[in-house]
């Protein structure tokens, strides 16, 4: 697997150029931004640079990669190298810890909540981007699981993250392949092919949190592997230039069956409509501990916190969001604060999905103040499918109010740099967050054996409205060997007690004796969208 050279799409460099260097203006007006750093031209040149010039995957069924290529118009003179990191899960979002994660020739393991980073991925001199596809591989409950995705690192980038690989058992999986061409029939090299499961009453609604990409080949041909069966799947064709194509119930049967052909034929159009305005903004933060057991043993059980937050999302009526298809972010932000020792803040941004046919990706601003307003560009969503985004930046600070707005990016008009129909109004109003502090238990102490009734006491957190004490009989593991389908749910889950109050007494089913028990404490603010949780701990029955 070798990550290959760029590959011009028809349009002209300079053109593009151009209207980008005109867009940072427009950018600043619709955000009603008072300064717009130049880091932002800097992620609009990139962002669009790899899609009117985009990559072919080498390997793994993504398309062959392997014929001469054009040279790329505006080579970076200096190599540079990046970390490529993100999140290995199954098709419903549960991580899978101690997968083996392979990209040009470096392996490493998953870890942690199954995330994992690769050092020192080189960008060679001469060259402005490289893609590849990024696999993993482990072998649960017996079976062998895989995935793969196409992953994209820019010239410069220090950080290519976000890159979540979806798992399935390798047995069941099958493709969906074609080709891209125009109306009239040419090939579209490098167009992007992007795949989700849909559920069967709706094919907006998914059940997978990130797209599988690929890009065609030379000759505009295209596979996606590694798909889970599914009852059906909706797959989006894109290229920058040409409206995008969609179609849904598509399904992807187990074998013998063979594989599902799809193909595309992608028009354009000499007007293009300025996509509507993401409607329903909404945002939620956590912040958890950076190491979140204690005492409770191997490094995979760090796993406990995904439950948690899929718990308390599931109890709030948060339906699980698509998140960016893992090649398709571009991230350019310097953190000016840090987080509280010890912790990770993520702030989730939602917003509701509209199937639009001109539709590029989008764009995330975040602001600090709204009066007067400094919103800057964060990041460059180029997936048409998405309704979600993470930023885990590091200088998310608690008692800090975010503002974030998203503005959808028109393919037609975008990569051209027309500022006044490649992108639409940003969100109104923007979403307002403010993450919570970290929170600590103080008794139980972890590993102590208690009363058959323990009262459980924590910390007092700023701002907090209300806590509640998880209790589980088991570690709560989303992504377990031996229960492939469901997470383990609290043993009991107390009534929340509202602030100031700080400790609880037990008041669930008799506990065993003997048996260890894993406890957490998680608060959360007046509105319900910030939430801190605490450590997981252990204690065990008289």
């Amino acid at each position: 697997m070798k990550l290959q050279n760029s590959q011009k799409e028809p349009m002209k460099a300079s053109t593009l150029m151009t209207g980008l260097k005109t867009r940072t203006g427009s950018i600043a007006g619709r955000f009603g931004a008072s300064r717009i750093k130049i880091q932002l031209l800097t992620l609009l040149i990139l962002g669009a640079m790899a899609a009117v010039f985009p990559l072919l995957s080498g390997c793994g069924g993504g398309g062959s990669g392997s014929g001469s290529f054009n040279p790329n118009p505006n080579p970076n003179p200096n190599g540079s190298k990046s970390l490529v990191s993100g999140t290995v899960t199954d098709s419903k979002g549960a991580p899978i810890v101690g997968a083996t994660v392979t990209l040009n020739n470096q392996s490493v393991i998953s870890t942690q909540f199954g995330t994992y980073t690769i050092s020192d991925v080189v960008v060679p001199a001469g060259q402005s981007s490289i893609v590849g596809n990024i696999q993993a591989t482990k072998t649960i409950a017996g079976q062998p699981w895989s995935g793969q995705n196409m992953v994209e690192v820019l010239s410069g980038e220090p950080d290519t993250s976000n890159v979540q690989i979806v798992m399935s058992p390798s047995a069941t999986q099958n493709v969906i392949s074609g080709t891209v061409t125009d109306t009239a029939g040419h090939v579209l090299r490098g167009a992007r092919v992007f795949a989700r499961i849909a559920t069967a009453a709706n094919a907006t609604t998914f059940t997978d949190l990130s797209s599988v990409t690929t890009a065609t080949d030379q000759n505009g041909a295209y596979t996606i592997a590694h798909l889970p069966p599914a009852t059906t799947y909706t797959v989006t064709a894109s290229f920058a230039g040409f409206l995008n194509q969609t179609f849904a119930g598509i399904a992807v049967n187990a074998p013998p069956a063979g594989p599902t052909i799809q193909p595309f034929q992608l028009a354009t159009t000499g007007s293009s409509a300025t996509p509507p305005a993401p409607s329903g903004l909404f945002a939620r933060a956590f912040t958890t501990p950076a190491q979140p057991t204690r005492g409770v043993g191997a490094v995979a059980n760090s796993r406990a916190y995904n439950a948690i937050k899929a718990w308390i999302y599931a109890n709030r009526g948060i339906k699980q969001r698509h998140r960016a298809a893992a090649s398709r972010i571009t991230i350019k932000r310097t953190p000016t604060r840090a987080t509280p020792a010890g912790s990770i803040i993520d702030a989730d941004i939602f917003w509701d999905y509209v199937n639009v046919n001109n539709l590029f990706g989008y764009e995330v601003a975040q602001a600090t103040s709204l009066s007067p307003p400094n919103f800057i560009s964060i990041a460059l969503v180029r997936d048409p499918l998405a309704d979600a985004f993470s930023d885990v930046d590091t200088g998310l600070t608690p008692d800090i109010t975010y503002y974030y707005s998203i503005a959808r990016l028109d393919t037609i008009n975008f990569p051209n740099g027309n500022t006044t129909a490649g992108e639409s109004d940003p969100s109104d109003p923007p979403i307002a967050i403010a993450p919570l502090n970290a929170i600590s238990q103080i008794a139980p102490t972890s590993g102590s054996t208690t009363s058959s009734t323990p009262t459980f006491s924590w910390t007092t957190v700023n701002r907090a409205a209300n806590y509640q004490v998880l209790v589980y009989d088991r570690f709560p593991d989303l992504q377990s060997d031996s229960d492939l389908a469901n997470g383990v749910q609290p043993f009991w889950a107390s009534p929340p007690v509202a602030a100031p109050t700080t400790s609880q007494q037990y008041a669930g089913p008799a506990l065993i004796s003997g048996h260890t028990y894993y406890w957490a404490v998680l608060a959360q603010d007046d509105v319900a969208s910030a939430f801190t949780i605490s450590a997981l701990q252990t204690f065990i029955a008289p």
